[in-house]
């Protein structure tokens, strides 16, 4: 079994809360799901959401470079969450642009030469998606070209998962798909609420869907399919 990577636990500011979300309250990518045919899912749904920052970006249509890069990273988190007994099915929602305000700040950090506290980026990356977007998906994603700290695979904040957003920044590069895909894997694992990893692994194989019923998908239900 590997070992994980711990890092600390930061609740800085809150999202806008997800218990009263409803489906007209969703757009774009999301709002499309509902036209597909209804099926019950073999794993819990986890929506997940991106900001791109140095890409060249055009709503609408997928950034191929992107869209490999994306492809590969949630495989192989999945792969690993597998290793510790957890099945989920990670689905993209939206991808959007940093806002002027946010490319303007990852400049600032990314000439800092990696010498950015990474919580003061997940705070103001929470800020930002507050102010800007009214709703959020399980996990929202900030991805640039360059590491803005010295974890240079990314970072994330471990808020309870299906609870909160869980934001995270991850660094695109091709040749660390693996640690990348590992470290997003990590941040997931560690945003499930337990107590020690023997309680998640003893729980029946229904016992740990049961704990995803409050993701966006799940909550839906029909509605998101």
């Amino acid at each position: 079994m590997r070992a994980l990577i711990t890092v600390p636990v930061f609740a800085l500011l809150s999202f806008v809360s997800l218990e009263d979300l409803t489906t007209d309250d969703i757009s774009g990518p999301m709002k499309k799901t509902k036209t597909r045919k209804c099926y019950t899912p073999e794993n819990p749904i986890i929506t997940i959401g991106y900001i791109l920052h140095g890409f060249n970006f055009t709503p609408g249509k997928l950034d191929p470079e992107f869209h490999v890069w994306q492809s590969k990273v949630l495989k192989q988190a999945n792969e690993w969450l597998k290793d510790y007994a957890v099945s989920i099915s990670l689905q993209n929602t939206t991808v959007a642009q940093a806002t002027s305000t946010l490319s303007a700040k990852i400049e600032k950090w990314t000439k800092k030469g990696g010498r950015v506290y990474p919580p003061e980026i997940l705070e103001y990356l929470k800020a930002d998606i507050k102010k800007n977007r009214k709703y959020n998906p399980d996990i929202f994603i900030l991805v640039t070209k360059v590491p803005l700290t010295l974890y240079i695979y990314g970072y994330g904040s471990y808020e309870p998962i299906c609870h909160d957003v869980v934001p995270i920044f991850l660094t695109y590069n091709m040749k660390w798909i693996t640690d990348t895909g590992d470290r997003l894997g990590q941040v997931i694992l560690n945003s499930i609420e337990m107590n020690n990893y023997n309680d998640w692994y003893k729980m029946s194989p229904e016992d740990r869907n049961h704990y995803f019923k409050n993701c966006i998908a799940q909550r839906l239900g029909e509605d998101y399919f």
